[in-house]
């Protein structure tokens, strides 16, 4: 009996899922089963292995960083292939694409667009194709290019290259013959996902198990008869061809006719590749145990063939040596027909960075990192460890379960902790280890026991930093908590999920993740807002006379001073702003907020929304969704029966009358003791209030009233839909309309007027004494987003403050280290910015160093890369 029939027979009987008789032969004229058979994939120790794969190894590298774990790179892989050179390509996420020739692995960054998953890979004679983020790319020479795909209005999902024409498919499938792109459209059909062709011979496959055939110059439907949608094609000439789909889907064209295989598996078959008709792959995603499965054709019968240890493939393509298939965590191998040659992968994710010497993350992984790259450690447990420092001599390590570790070398002892809690954060300091926990405790460990310290929350704490003889945390709930040095206090609100960092107690950081990330400093005595000149939503305006205050997304209060801006975290997303000549007021949708010398001073909770607000030297006073009316007296807010069913839509007043607007109709004015209400004579709704000339003008959804003794006015307005409105003693006016336009008139004037912003949602309006108009809102098509008319022109001013930052740490005092998409910078606390690199993918997280610049990074994806930045030493 040969080796290759033990193999079957071995198999068989270890699955329980072939027949031990071998069943009759599969020919192509009858479709059948292709034998009996499970899921497939499981019990690695059952793949055939024949040596490994030598020609793969080592890390991939690009001109300012090497992936160090692992190798060649933390990428799962979604396309691969060889180009005219022999060179072999392959692409995915968690990397920029790789590239294998005889000086190694690296990642051309030139001309690649920013990060973004490679989708598909496409070779001719000194060309590599790639669909990249939704784009189409070229590499020839030693730089890519990205080349307009049409017009399409959806992002290609597959891609296939002829010596003659490139083609995409998606919702539709197009074609480029070098003249322009053509669309071959099918009616009925779509959308396509996979693509392969011999020739100019080209097939397509989709939705409702759709197939079409280009041949000379047209599309031929072949229908199959399955309604499942296909999503891999392989031919072993354009006269035979396999194409899979979801449910197990296997079909085999063959003299113009299609047969129908039953895996027996629920598996989508998302690859297909050969050496010939006789050894065929088919590579399945079971979603049900989200595992890849593997099945083999022998020209008879389809088996399943168990995957190698260490590889968890995402496709397949082939070579004159066999058949490739790479995936998760940079494992590859290649089928012979007979057996594997492998490379294994490490598809556990880091999650943390410690002094550039020690890793830890999913499901028990731990790193001892060195100039030679990276060992794995067995610390004997199988949970996820999250967090990882060096206390003392020892090595500790937190982790799920109430996981703490210490030692090192090759071994690690576990410490007792309370309870089954998560441990996320760990951090040195001199009064012993910080252990934070995901019910809001944290431990403090002095080597010999570990005790609870009283804390100020319930939110999991995901950062500790200890600075000097100081200690901060932040949690999951974006509160940052500080150590009195008896217990932790709860310290201020931050953006997002805050982590985190320094080098001392005047130079703390803090990086706060959510839709974007927020970046402030403390310098030990307040904290700021790294400006990032991105856009923003403006919410509200407000001066004193001199400086000026504009509240923001993402609840954030920029502070004009005459001379520059400092933008520091609010915590609330501000509706309107006021100065009463003392203090700045602001109003959230149930708390008044005091805001004095650069800080919250007092808080006012409110038990109805709030919707307008005025603040003079008389007073404050707010309006509320139901329709009263509140004043802030020494015990907090005190409120009056309503007088209108509607909400408050604003307030203004001038020498000594105070007036309020309600959305169902009414003009309010305050009297000596209280507060009356007089029906406006319109249909229309009131938007707007501003006092003028001893009475009011309001700005309304049907145009301009003035309310003046008694009596009332149509004004003339250059909109009829009125959104903002200003207006100074003079009669000079400033209106908003709901088409978005801003426009400067005079009141008792009327015509002419002038357009100072045509297309811009405006959420506040706001002029100071020296006559300047500010006004802001939603970001335009450029961004834009606030706008400052000085009487002659119009000029822009960018407030905002996220930035897309995954990775961040010390870089040196009064200096971070940030990564922006695939870009690494160092960042001033000012907002002085300078690129020092390019790496090859987005970080998640940068190794936290004591005493020296960090030199490692993890992937938002995996793997632990070095960086080589062209900053110079200092």
């Amino acid at each position: 009996m040969n080796a290759r029939l033990l193999f079957v027979l071995a198999l068989a009987l270890a699955t329980g899922a072939c027949s031990c008789s071998e069943p009759p032969a599969t020919r192509p004229d009858d479709g059948g089963e292709g034998g009996s058979g499970g899921a497939g994939g499981g019990g690695g120790n059952l793949a055939p292995l024949c040596g490994e794969l030598n020609e793969v190894e080592g890390r991939a590298c690009s001109p300012t960083s090497c992936w160090i774990f692992p190798e060649p790179a933390p990428m799962e892989v979604r396309a691969g292939g060889f180009d005219s050179e022999g060179r072999l390509w392959i692409g995915g996420l968690g990397s920029a694409p790789l590239r294998l020739d005889e000086h190694g692995w690296s990642t051309p960054l030139e001309g690649l667009p920013s990060v973004g998953a490679v989708l598909g890979l496409g070779f001719r004679e000194g060309e590599v194709w790639a669909v990249y983020g939704g784009r189409l790319l070229r590499f020839a020479g030693e730089s890519w290019e990205e080349v307009d795909r049409g017009p399409f209005n959806f992002s290609p999902t597959a891609l296939w290259v002829t010596p003659r024409a490139v083609w995409l498919a998606g919702h539709e499938v197009r074609r480029n013959d070098g003249t322009g792109w053509e669309s071959l459209l099918v009616a009925g059909f779509g959308p396509f996902d996979a693509l392969w062709g011999e020739g100019e011979v080209v097939f397509a496959a989709g939705a409702d198990g759709a197939v079409f055939r280009w041949q000379d110059g047209s599309w031929e439907n072949l229908p199959t008869g399955v309604r499942r949608t296909l999503r891999s094609i392989w031919g072993n000439s354009s006269n035979d061809v396999w194409f899979g789909g979801d449910g197990g889907t296997l079909l085999r064209w063959v003299e113009d006719t299609f047969h129908v295989y039953d895996l027996r598996s629920g598996a989508s078959i998302v690859s297909i590749a050969g050496s010939g008709p006789d050894d065929v792959l088919a590579l399945g995603y079971d979603a049900s145990v989200r595992k890849p499965v593997l099945f083999h054709f022998d020209g008879r019968l389809w088996r399943p063939l168990p995957l190698p240890d260490g590889v968890e493939p995402r496709a397949l393509w082939t070579s004159p040596e066999g058949v490739w298939m790479a995936g998760r965590g940079g494992g590859m191998a290649v089928w012979t027909g007979e057996c594997f040659r492998v490379h294994p992968g490490e598809p556990r994710r880091v999650l943390a960075i410690e002094d550039d010497r020690w890793a830890v993350g999913e499901r028990g992984l731990v790193l001892r990192l060195g100039e030679d790259g990276a060992e794995v450690v067995d610390a004997g447990v199988k949970v996820d460890l999250r967090a990882v420092a060096v206390f003392g001599n020892q090595v500790w390590i937190a982790g799920d379960g109430a996981t703490l570790l210490r030692g090192g070398d090759q071994k690690f002892e576990p410490v007792y902790v309370p309870g089954n809690r998560n441990l996320l954060a760990l951090d040195r300091s001199p009064h012993g280890l910080w252990i934070g926990a995901d019910d809001g405790s944290i431990f403090l460990a002095d080597g010999r026991s570990v005790v609870q310290t009283p804390s100020a929350s319930v939110w999991p704490i995901v950062s500790i930093a200890s600075v000097g003889d100081e200690a901060w945390a932040s949690t999951q709930g974006g509160e940052v908590l500080r150590w009195d040095g008896s217990q932790w206090r709860y310290e201020r609100s931050a953006y997002g999920r805050p982590l985190l960092f320094g080098t001392g107690p005047a130079d703390l950081w803090l990086l706060g993740r959510g839709a974007g990330s927020l970046l402030e400093h403390y310098d030990g005595e307040s904290w700021r807002i790294v400006p990032q000149n991105t856009s923003t939503t403006i919410h509200a305006i407000a001066s004193n006379g001199n400086e000026v205050w504009v509240a923001h997304t993402p609840n954030v209060l920029h502070h004009f001073d005459g001379h520059g801006w400092t933008p520091r975290y609010l915590g609330w997303r501000a509706r309107a702003l006021a100065h009463d000549g003392q203090d700045l007021w602001v109003l959230a949708e149930r708390h008044l907020i005091r805001w004095r010398s650069s800080r919250v001073e007092e808080v006012f909770a409110s038990p109805s929304t709030l919707t307008a607000l005025f603040a003079d030297g008389g007073g404050v006073w707010v309006g509320t969704f139901d329709g009263s009316i509140g004043r802030l007296e020494a015990g907090g807010l005190v409120f009056d029966e309503p007088l209108v069913d509607g909400p408050i839509r604003a307030f203004d007043g001038a020498g000594g009358k105070l007036w309020a607007i309600s959305a169902d109709g009414y003009l309010l004015r305050r009297d000596e003791s209280a507060w009356r209400a007089e029906q406006v004579p319109t249909q229309a709704e009131l938007r707007a209030l501003r006092a003028y000339g001893g009475g009011v003008l309001i700005g309304t959804s049907d145009g301009l009233l003035q309310h003046l003794d008694g009596d009332w006015y149509g004004r003339w307005s250059p909109v009829e839909e009125i959104e903002h409105l200003w207006v100074d003693d003079e009669g000079r006016a400033v209106v908003t309309g709901s088409d978005g336009s801003v426009h400067l008139f005079h009141v008792e004037e009327g015509l002419p007027s002038s357009t100072l912003r045509e297309s811009f949602i405006v959420h506040a309006l706001h002029a100071t004494p020296d006559g300047r108009i500010w006004f802001g809102g939603e970001p335009g098509e450029d961004g834009g987003h606030l706008y400052r008319f000085d009487g002659e022109g119009v000029e822009r001013i960018d407030l905002g403050v996220l930035a897309s930052v995954g990775g961040a740490a010390p870089w040196s005092s009064g200096e971070a280290l940030v990564t922006v998409g695939d870009s690494l910078r160092i960042v001033a606390p000012d907002g002085t910015t300078r690129e020092v690199g390019r790496v090859p993918w987005s970080l998640d997280s940068i190794s936290r160093r004591r005493g020296g610049r960090p030199a490692l990074a993890a992937g938002s994806d995996g793997g632990i890369l070095r960086l080589q930045t062209t900053e110079p030493a200092p």
